[in-house]
């Protein structure tokens, strides 16, 4: 499980975040291109054997720019970590509060070397007692995967299961799965994700099929003095109509 493996960096992910010990800064806020709002042509979700990874194919442009990053970024995949009961699963820790799972929305450039290659956005999922709609597509296809390593999803506008805010805490860091690079800048929302218990059984039912899967979560690393900043604000999709 991902959670025993260790590493010797200096800026190792995931870490604890503690909100007031957070430094507010201002910076614009980040801008999601207009391909975001629209359904792409196809979409795939795969068994890497770590994650369940949604990956995409769209005629428009998928980036985020603005906010603190210096080059757009453009979109690469989205997977998911969670645990086998409702106490573990996010990789990030708030405020000494663990969720049940965490989105991870991954991010790269290749403009510059000088700064981080990718961004990750993360997002913390809180259990409901109602079911979120927006998530039925991937859990569809995430049922088919106990017997697959890919398989279609009927395509959605991926703004539909993003918050419509999108304040968040950044940092310096590293990928959580192997090989662990530490070029990475993140971004953890402070909008929650709802998802019923239900929803979130389906995924532990899928995980018991697949050892990799089971507390696909990483143990949590040391800050060794790095700074957490605080930037608040509504993100500013190109096309908002999803949020009126």
């Amino acid at each position: 499980m991902l959670r025993v493996l260790p590493h010797n960096g200096r800026r190792q992910s995931p870490i604890k975040i503690w909100t007031k010990a957070a430094t507010s800064v201002f910076a614009p806020p980040l801008n999601w291109s207009y391909g975001y709002a629209l359904k792409p042509q196809k979409m795939f979700l795969n068994n890497t054997g770590l994650s369940l990874t949604l990956t995409v194919n769209h005629k428009e442009p998928l980036q985020i720019s603005s906010g603190m990053l210096n080059v757009p970024y453009k979109f690469e995949q989205l997977h998911f970590h969670w645990g086998e009961h409702d106490g573990v699963g996010s990789e990030h820790i708030i405020d000494g509060f663990t969720y049940p799972m965490e989105m991870h929305i991954v991010h790269s450039q290749n403009l510059r070397e000088d700064i981080d290659k990718f961004v990750v956005i993360a997002y913390f999922f809180m259990i409901t007692p109602t079911a979120n709609p927006s998530l039925q597509g991937l859990l569809d296809a995430a049922i088919a995967l106990k017997h697959e390593q890919q398989h279609k999803v009927t395509p959605f506008a991926l703004a539909q299961i993003l918050p419509d805010r999108c304040s968040y805490f950044t940092y310096n860091g590293s990928l959580t799965t192997p090989p662990y690079t530490e070029s990475v800048t993140w971004i953890l929302a402070t909008s929650e994700v709802p998802i019923s218990r239900t929803q979130l059984g389906v995924l532990r039912e899928v995980a018991k099929k697949h050892k990799g899967l089971r507390n696909n979560y990483r143990c949590i690393q040391n800050t060794n003095e790095r700074s957490v900043y605080f930037l608040s604000g509504k993100p500013a999709y190109s096309h908002n109509s999803l949020y009126k």
